[in-house]
């Protein structure tokens, strides 16, 4: 029995290997009408092909899950037909395998159970798991995805699965061949910007996922901060979405009817801007049951993404000065900080004016050609680095908190943000997106860091409220500074795992997150748009730009790098 025992666990690690080696092969919206164009250059991204084998005569209990593992990969092009080959009759009609995905680093190891013949158990470190909407969770640093499986003999004497968890287990490369990362856009409450949800669906039916999922609405972390132009109850007419010569087909039911023609144009604005970002799609038509809609030819001015510029603002010289072509120039105005010991700069993204936070507690603007500040916000304990939104307000927070944070306008307006999930938390950091709907914010309680994202709750386009947290870079064990790379993208300077130094961590909103080469000394960072435009300030003042895989030295002397935002 013993050396049953060990043959089965070498035959694990043979799996594993043979998995492993196959897995190896492998601004504003544009002023235009109801079938609007996107990015002519479609690349189709390269996919591995897995070839699913039917269960072998005599085949053992560990070779039928390993068999099934990999007929569960292909079974997303052949609706897991084969898959189901393995599974007992009861087992292939209840197992449901779109339930979830748990996505895992590639190393799994299939044994049977110690304790029992007709039980084997598979094993790996866990990366992430995506719901059956396609939202991923990142998993914990540590975690282990164990899965076990039941079989037992049929009357032939051939062993098949007799009971098993919904959903499959994908390796990383295997699940990034078969899932496509798919942002649903939404509005904005004042329907001035379109704000992201990233969301994962497997390639060959993802524009029908994508536009069932705007359809269906956003997360219920997000629906607080965004609304929608697409009236309830509005659905697919067929769950299909035809793609033809680059041009994919929606078509709704009659409750797209009930709109304005205003509505129909954010309608149409919400369904391209979220499928002309997929690979297959260059062009958007919606119909209303076969029928033709009648869109506005104009598509509305609205924000998405904006740029904010490829010159980083950092404070010099007891002024705010840009780095451009090297070297440092004043910002238009003069940029003089007449603030006593100033610190963590921010600019709008207007003709408004920067402020600055003048020795750890006082939020201060910095007026054009050397004129005095106004003390904007006071507060008892250090503020975070602030942060504008577009609609002018800047946002900063205490620490440690008190379940609110601040809202000001530069004209000295003020209201306090209830935020009761924060109480009691020291917050690091706190930014608000470009598009004005979401918050990131750092925070630690006992040792434990978090990385969030909420909802910004508005009234008539005050603020009053941030939303329940999305908890993301869950791998993140040290963070401080923070920064919103894109729509969809934070940098958090800080540390994963059992990692002694910080450096920059790109955290998707639903993805994993990953690490930039380290730089020495690294206290702030800043983004313009997208990671190639990341610059790394250190205690030192030496100002490090992203350049390729690494960093490069451009300045001295410095310190807080900023943009608009």
């Amino acid at each position: 029995m013993s050396g049953d025992r060990a043959r089965r666990r070498a035959l694990g690690v043979v799996l594993s290997a043979a998995l492993a080696a196959l897995l190896g092969a492998c601004a504003t919206l544009p002023q235009s009408g109801p079938v609007q164009q996107g990015n002519p250059d479609v690349r189709e991204p390269g996919s591995i092909a897995l070839v699913a084998r039917t269960p072998g005569e005599g085949d053992s209990p560990e070779e039928i899950v390993d068999g099934f593992l990999r007929a569960s990969g292909a079974g997303f092009t052949d609706d897991f037909t084969i898959a189901r080959t393995f599974l007992t009759p009861e087992a292939a009609a209840t197992w449901n395998p779109l339930a979830t995905v748990r996505v895992h680093a590639g190393q799994e190891t299939v044994q049977e159970t110690e304790a029992s013949p007709e039980s084997v158990t598979v094993s790996a470190p866990l990366t992430g798991t995506v719901d059956h909407d396609g939202r991923y969770a990142e998993a914990d640093t540590g975690e282990e995805v164990e899965a076990e499986f039941a079989v037992r003999q049929d009357d032939a004497g051939e062993w098949r699965i007799s009971d098993l968890e919904d959903g499959v287990l994908l390796s990383e490369p295997l699940f990034r061949s078969i899932f496509q990362q798919a942002p649903l856009y939404f509005l904005s409450p004042d329907a001035g910007a379109l704000v992201p949800e990233t969301r994962w669906f497997p390639r060959r039916t993802v524009e029908t996922s994508a536009a069932s999922g705007v359809l269906a609405g956003p997360s219920d972390w997000l629906a607080p901060g965004v609304t929608t132009a697409f009236p309830d109850g509005t659905r697919l007419v067929v769950d299909a979405v035809a793609v033809r010569d680059g041009v994919a087909i929606v078509d709704l039911s009659s409750e797209a009817l009930d709109t304005s023609p205003e509505e129909r144009a954010l309608m149409q604005a919400q369904m391209s801007q979220t499928l002309t970002g997929l690979p297959r799609v260059l062009a958007v038509r919606m119909t209303v049951e076969g029928v033709a809609f009648d869109v506005p030819e104009r598509a509305p001015d609205l924000v998405v993404d904006p740029s904010v510029g490829t010159s980083p603002v950092m404070l010099a010289d007891g002024a705010l000065q840009a780095l451009e072509g090297g070297a440092l120039v004043p910002i238009e105005g003069g940029g003089v900080v007449l603030a006593p010991d100033p610190a963590n700069p921010a600019l709008p993204y207007d003709d408004d004016v920067p402020v600055v936070v003048s020795g750890g507690v006082t939020l201060t603007t910095v007026p054009p050609d050397g004129g005095a500040p106004t003390v904007l916000l006071t507060a008892a304990a250090p503020l975070t680095p602030p942060s504008f939104d577009r609609a002018g307000w800047v946002w900063t927070s205490p620490s440690p908190s008190a379940g609110v944070v601040h809202a000001v306008r530069t004209d000295a307006t003020r209201v306090d943000v209830a935020a009761d999930w924060l109480a009691g938390r020291e917050v690091r950091a706190l930014r608000v997106s470009r598009d004005g709907a979401r918050v990131l914010v750092v925070s630690v309680l006992n040792g434990d860091v978090r990385v969030d994202v909420a909802a910004v709750i508005a009234a008539d386009g005050t603020p009053t409220a941030l939303g329940e947290p999305l908890r993301i870079g869950r791998r993140i064990t040290g963070a401080g500074a923070a920064v919103w790379v894109d729509q969809q993208t934070v940098a958090v300077l800080g540390r994963t795992g059992t990692a002694a130094v910080d450096t920059v961590l790109l955290t998707p909103i639903g993805g994993p997150t990953s690490a930039l080469p380290a730089v020495d000394g690294a206290v702030s960072l800043a983004s313009g748009k997208g990671d190639r435009l990341l610059y790394v300030a250190t205690a030192a003042g030496e100002l490090f730009a992203r350049n390729g895989l690494g960093w490069t030295s451009t300045v001295r002397g410095v310190r807080d790098p900023t943009f608009p935002g």
